[in-house]
């Protein structure tokens, strides 16, 4: 069930429309909402449908991904949809946190016994322009490489940072993925601790 967000505090501003404590319009939270967006619930991949029911004042925010053994997906009649070769994470200093996708990418690029020249498909992190070029810089990658530099355009096209961008990112890049055999995919992502 999609659920309209009914129990969030409200408060009304001169009998106007209801806002959260943070200022942001509520949408009515009534059962003609939730029954229309009924007809979403079986959506087999993200068509980016945001919706008075499902996005916040600032972004749509949430998401949700399975990751787990192919061994208990078959047990639970779940058909896998990729497999990931390698994760990695980086610290880096709050002040440069833009600097951390690219040695986290580098190494996870090492777990996977993978350059970046083995990669089919790319999706850099992109919640400013200086952060993909200190990505391409860090990487060796041209602005005009012919793989791109995104699978879905750029976060700036979800709403900015602090969304569910990177989740669209990951589903984006599986769907390439299965659609070229024996391909290889890099998603890259930056914290929100700033």
């Amino acid at each position: 069930m999609i659920h309209a967000p009914v129990g969030s505090p409200r408060r009304a501003l001169s009998n106007g429309p209801q806002r959260d404590p943070h200022g942001h319009l509520v949408p009515p939270a009534s059962l003609q909402i939730e029954i229309a967006l009924q007809k979403y619930i079986h959506i087999e991949e993200i068509s980016h449908l945001h919706t008075a029911g499902n996005s916040s004042g600032i972004v749509d925010g949430a998401s949700i991904t399975l990751v787990g053994s192919k061994r208990n997906a078959a047990s639970q009649g779940l058909k896998p949809r990729a497999r990931i070769l390698s994760a990695a994470t980086c610290s880096t200093d709050p002040t440069t946190m833009l600097e951390g996708p690219a040695p986290a990418t580098k190494k996870a690029l090492s777990m996977a016994n993978l350059t970046i020249d083995d990669l089919d498909y790319i999706d850099l992190y992109s919640c400013f322009p200086s952060a993909v070029q200190i990505a391409m810089n860090e990487l060796g990658l041209s602005k005009n490489d012919p793989r791109g530099l995104t699978v879905t355009g750029g976060l700036p096209y979800f709403g900015g940072p602090g969304n569910a961008y990177v989740m669209n990112s990951i589903a984006t890049m599986m769907k390439k993925l299965r659609t070229k055999l024996n391909s290889f995919g890099l998603a890259t992502a930056n914290g929100w601790y700033i």
